[in-house]
């Protein structure tokens, strides 16, 4: 399925519009999987917030929401898009939910050229490998042919309204 693409001048002349825009992607997109990886609870917080958001601006498409830990490779396959998040862990790397995760994707060798991907990210910018955990997961998944759109959006600390605001913002740029 193809994206409807949106000139952003539709955005900035009328949020309304920008949204009536959005609610037309259904007609090209149908199925929408928010999954992520957590270990505190703060990634699984961010995703119910995208699930909700994307509710809200799709109503015609399909979307859920997936622990990472609780899916297989396969199920990627179900969706038009998929957007994942994990939160960054020790030095720069994914949690541990995500590495078995993408252990499991790499190893499958499953074909994803026909999914969209965007990607989030957990960190604390104190740290030099500042949500590295989206690198990797892209680095993974286009391995094995995934179409990354947007950029890695990546949440400073523990998220908040703003952090909340910033996500929904992200999303409506990777859905264009």
């Amino acid at each position: 399925s193809a994206l409807f693409r949106l000139d952003t001048t539709a955005y900035s002349a009328s949020s309304n519009l920008f949204h009536l825009l959005l609610s037309r992607i259904g007609e090209y997109m149908n199925s929408i999987l928010v999954a992520y990886a957590t270990m505190t609870g703060n990634t699984s917080t961010v995703a119910e917030a995208m699930l909700e958001h994307l509710g809200a601006v799709l109503p015609n498409v399909q979307v859920k929401l997936a622990d990472l830990s609780g899916l297989n490779p396969v199920d990627l396959l179900e969706y038009d898009m998929i957007i994942l998040g994990s939160s960054t862990w020790d030095d720069g790397d994914v949690n541990q939910v995500a590495r078995e995760f993408l252990d499991k994707l790499e190893s499958s060798k499953q074909d994803l050229s026909k999914q969209k991907f965007a990607i989030f990210s957990l960190g604390d910018s104190f740290y030099p490998d500042f949500c590295k955990a989206g690198d990797i997961i892209k680095e993974s998944i286009t391995k094995l042919e995934a179409k990354v759109v947007g950029d890695l959006h990546k949440i400073d600390g523990f998220p908040d309204d703003t952090a909340f605001e910033k996500a929904n913002a992200w999303l409506d740029s990777v859905l264009k």
